[in-house]
């Protein structure tokens, strides 16, 4: 590749990268808007819906987790059982049951509501990380999982109860966990996503919030065919040299060629 050619690409880099950082600003400032009941609310951006349908993912997680554990504890306990040496009748005992029931129905909705609670907020800080990571470096990576776990570790890490130095020794294990867990999880979701078709994979990849134009797309595209067939595209600098030097020839005039035929 010729030198103006990697300076054009790198411009295009940094067009995107501008591109890529105002469109973060227009969902930050989507978000925080207030809305104006006699104007059309316009879509939402793309980086801001991709966000929104992850976290909402998390939340559902949290939900089920939660009152799944409660339910699965409940159930082990067993049904409500009187006292053995109670004198109560029938009214009280049934009133005493349905108290219990209610305390259980409490508790089922309470550990559903902290779950997704506590999922949501962790998947919207993860998600929120990755997605900035990626915008930042104009695709989507394993670099990027690694660092939304990270930080999603040293933050759930920092909330534990304690002293100080509790947190930071928390926040510090949770930074470690967050990037295994980042490394295992990035690596086993590149090794799922190269099953998908190629076109998948670029999608994947390419985040929506930068857009491609056909030139990008076309050069993408020549990338990754050149790295399946290396053989196929020839050296571009050998290739204007051989034109030059053939024009160059034609153009000779023929008293010359005959004189100096080395030339």
């Amino acid at each position: 590749m010729t030198s103006s050619s990697g300076q054009n690409i790198s411009r295009s880099n940094g067009a995107s990268e501008e591109t890529a950082w105002t469109r973060l600003s227009t969902a930050f400032n989507y978000a925080t808007s207030r809305v104006q009941m006699d104007k059309e609310v316009p879509d939402p951006p793309p980086e801001l819906k991709e966000w929104s349908q992850n976290t909402s993912l998390g939340v559902f997680a949290g939900l089920m987790f939660g009152g799944g554990t409660q339910w699965l504890r409940d159930r082990q306990a067993g049904p409500w059982q009187p006292p053995a040496t109670s004198s109560l009748n029938k009214a009280a005992l049934a009133r005493l049951q349905a108290e219990e029931s209610s305390r259980r129905l409490v508790r089922l909705a309470n550990e559903t509501l902290r779950g997704g609670l506590r999922f949501g907020a962790l998947a919207g800080l993860f998600y929120a990380v990755q997605q900035v990571s990626s915008i930042a470096r104009a695709e989507k990576g394993l670099q990027d999982i690694i660092v939304a776990g990270t930080a999603t570790g040293a933050v759930f890490g920092a909330t534990v109860l304690g002293s100080k130095g509790l947190r930071v020794r928390s926040s510090a294990l949770g930074t470690a966990l967050g990037a295994g867990a980042g490394v295992v999880g990035g690596l086993l979701q590149e090794t799922l996503i190269s099953y998908l078709p190629e076109e998948e994979q670029r999608k994947y990849h390419m985040p929506p919030s930068i857009p491609v134009t056909a030139a990008q797309q076309k050069e993408l595209e020549d990338r990754a065919d050149e790295k399946r067939h290396p053989g196929r595209y020839p050296d571009a600098t050998a290739a204007v040299i051989a034109q030059l030097q053939g024009s160059l020839d034609r153009n000779r005039p023929a008293a010359a060629r005959a004189t100096r035929p080395d030339l």
